[in-house]
């Protein structure tokens, strides 16, 4: 930022538009372009940040107006430990923590925690590759289950890795109804094993961080803990900062098509919301398509419907070979006692 007064700056000066209290340095006298690019290489160092809209490229600058100093302290930087242990766990040397524990014992007490939130963090990204190299099929549509399954198959088709102009203004699926009716080991769990998924915790703090390439954000046994602003915000907005591990934010720039679970509708939910006819309450319907479930379902795999028919079949036909069994047991009790 250029001022056009000089002013006294204090430490608190820009606390009111910085959400922390930022490392502020003003910029000295001397060579302007060296100044430059020092700052941007700051401020651009974690990849975290809005560009304005002219046409400028800060990356191609830099790369014009490197100073030496830069090339040289950057030519001479050294690999440090912490470079090879990553190294080392990317390229799967190190697959279990135990195995930085026997080779580097000091290193791993003193960054236990940062090692193995690394190594979970690698995991997830090459299982997230994985399901999203892997093709996803269109559900076979089917009435077995009751209407309530067929939205859910019928929205599955319509909102999952559609491009953004096919689906518009997304509407996301509420679930609900009684347990048992397979909305968590039969949906759920299926869609984590082949889709790229988020699991949207019930706090503010979420545990995994956000990357815009998910294919489904899910929420399971949902009663009502997040707020409806957050969900709102959440549901419908392409520039949201999302609180992850470690006390930092980061940036949600794509509506991605959520799933929420729960045993409940979205009026018992929030019924103080519902009952007083809120905008905010009546936003977020707006936003969902709500979905009671009556009766089992399992669409990823039609042919287990036949299956259990058959099952059902042969309960059915043991049941009356017993009635028939008890049926005539008295009657051959009462033969033997007249002989």
């Amino acid at each position: 930022m250029k001022f056009v007064k000089r002013f006294t700056c204090y430490p608190t000066t820009f606390d009111k538009v910085f959400p922390k209290h930022g490392n502020l340095a003003v910029m000295k006298k001397g060579n302007v372009k060296k100044h430059q690019f020092y700052m941007l290489r700051y401020v651009t160092k974690g990849g975290e940040f809005l560009d304005w809209l002219i046409d400028w490229d800060s990356q191609a600058w830099m790369s014009e107006n490197t100073p030496a100093s830069a090339k040289l302290a950057d030519g001479c930087r050294k690999k440090t430990k912490r470079d090879d242990i990553a190294t080392k766990i990317i390229e799967d040397d190190y697959s279990e923590p135990y195995n930085i524990a026997k080779e580097e014992p000091g290193y791993f007490m003193e960054r236990s925690k940062q090692v193995q939130d690394f190594m979970e963090y690698v995991h997830e990204a090459r299982e997230a590759d994985k399901r999203k190299s892997s093709e996803w099929t269109k559900l076979r549509e089917t009435k077995e289950w009751g209407m309530g399954w067929l939205k859910v198959i019928r929205w599955l088709n319509f909102m999952i890795r559609q491009p953004s102009y096919h689906i518009g203004r997304p509407r996301h699926l509420f679930v609900h109804g009684n347990t048992r009716l397979g909305k968590t080991t039969r949906l759920i769990n299926p869609l984590k094993e082949r889709l790229h998924c988020y699991v949207i915790t019930k706090d503010e703090l979420q545990n995994m961080p956000w990357r815009d390439d998910y294919d489904l954000c899910i929420m399971d046994d949902f009663k009502g803990q997040k707020s409806i602003i957050w969900m709102n915000e959440f549901l419908g907005s392409k520039n949201m900062l999302m609180r992850v591990p470690g006390g930092t934010h980061m940036r949600k720039t794509r509506i991605v098509p959520t799933i929420v679970i729960s045993n409940f509708s979205l009026a018992r939910c929030y019924p103080l919301m519902a009952n007083n006819d809120d905008e905010s309450f009546n936003a977020l319907k707006d936003r969902f398509i709500e979905i009671e479930l009556t009766q089992q379902g399992n669409p990823f795999d039609v042919s287990d419907a036949d299956e259990r028919l058959a099952n059902e079949m042969m309960e059915y036909i043991l049941r009356e070979e017993e009635e028939e069994e008890c049926a005539t047991k008295p009657m051959e009790e009462g033969v033997a006692a007249k002989t």
